[in-house]
């Protein structure tokens, strides 16, 4: 069974240096988030985000939540955690109108989706921090061969972080 509850404060103000850092419009847009830690989650996952609309949203006073596995984050270091971070806080995005104005929940606040899992959300991140950084973790390359692997037509995020060391 896998138990969630609040991160402590060195997650929490690490999760808000990288919004200011690089994800600002989060925090400029006063968007509700949780950050939050499991435990006993047997997924090969370090941690994940996800949206919440609805009765989650309403409950959890909320519009999205990001959730890092304790067992798997002791096991990285300090540079590790900010890319997985940086990382998670990259699949955010404003839900936007036809008329390419921000979608809005009934309280007046902006709706959040989950950009997909692609190669491109490394290539972000992997720009800013560098590829070595994640070297000897077996789950981000993994994840990494899988999204190269799918025959996308732009440069994968290996070569990528490669050409811009």
């Amino acid at each position: 069974m896998i138990v969630y509850e609040y991160a402590p404060n060195g997650i929490q103000k690490r999760v808000k240096r990288i919004m200011l850092e690089y994800h600002k419009w989060i925090l400029d847009m006063d968007i509700p988030y949780r950050v939050l830690i499991s435990e006993g989650d047997k997924s090969p996952r370090i941690a994940f985000v996800a949206s919440l609309n609805g009765v989650n949203g309403f409950y959890s006073q909320a519009k999205f939540h990001i959730a890092v596995s304790k067992e798997k984050w002791a096991e990285l270091n300090s540079e590790q955690k900010e890319f997985v971070i940086d990382h998670e806080l990259t699949h955010l995005r404003l839900r936007m109108k036809k008329g390419g104005e921000v979608a809005t929940d009934h309280e007046g606040l902006p709706r959040i989706m989950i950009r997909r899992h692609d190669i491109e959300d490394f290539t972000e991140v992997i720009k800013r921090r560098g590829i070595n950084v994640m070297e000897g973790n077996k789950t981000f390359f993994k994840e990494i061969k899988k999204l190269s692997n799918k025959g996308r037509k732009k440069k994968g995020a290996v070569e990528l972080a490669k050409s811009t060391k």
